[in-house]
């Protein structure tokens, strides 16, 4: 995996950008997850979970 910064816009003399994580392929298959599905995080001191959103009455 790789976090690899973009830039995303200029205001002023300002520069904003914004941080992506590359996930291969075959982890997103194993998970089960797929394109466009809304996903959740949680922060533990140096440690990122992402995880899919559950829909209520599921």
């Amino acid at each position: 995996m790789k976090l690899q910064q973009r830039f995303s816009r200029k205001i002023g003399k300002i520069e904003y950008v914004k941080w992506i994580i590359t996930i291969p392929p075959k982890i997103v298959e194993t998970l089960g997850w797929h394109k466009d599905q809304e996903l959740e995080y949680k922060t533990n001191g140096e440690k990122l979970v992402i995880s899919p959103i559950k829909k209520q009455g599921k």
